[in-house]
């Protein structure tokens, strides 16, 4: 590990195995579910994503009726913004998972669109340090068999 390097900066960390991948950088996870053996593990692995950063959020589009916007702001979803559409709204939301209601409906939706597509792709935003990535990296570590890939860039 190589935080106390200057010359060298952490670009990305791939966790994968046969089932999960999962690509973190300092702003962004990218969590790629091919096969769902496990639905305990989907609910770890977001876990230790609020854990490491409680701010870390999925954001959602929705089209909708105006009602329905409502509906969901009152869920948790922070409602990042909205337009008409035709009879109905297009809105964007943002899931933040500091709310725990929020992270489990996100996990029931990932298992029914598991079930749905058989693969299932979700993006997070963060906003995380270098020794962050390195924590989550670890307890992920302690949850199974991953192959390891650490990417790295020069730093100028």
């Amino acid at each position: 590990m190589s935080w106390g390097d200057e010359s060298r900066e952490i670009q990305n960390l791939i966790l994968k195995n046969t089932d999960i991948e999962i690509n973190m950088t300092q702003g962004k996870v990218v969590l790629i579910v091919k096969r769902l053996k496990d639905r305990e593990l989907i609910k770890k692995i977001v876990e230790l994503f609020v854990r490491v950063c409680p701010t870390i959020h999925h954001e959602i589009e929705v089209t909708c009726s105006f009602e329905e916007i409502q509906q969901i702001s009152s869920k948790g979803y922070k409602l990042v913004s909205y337009a008409r559409k035709g009879d109905k709204y297009r809105a964007f939301f943002l899931a933040p998972f500091s709310e725990r209601h929020v992270m489990d409906d996100f996990i029931r939706c990932m298992i029914r669109d598991y079930e749905e597509t058989e693969i299932v792709v979700r993006e997070f935003y963060w906003n995380v340090d270098e020794r962050a990535l390195f924590r989550l990296k670890d307890n992920l570590l302690d949850l199974g068999e991953w192959q390891l890939e650490e990417h790295w860039k020069e730093s100028e």
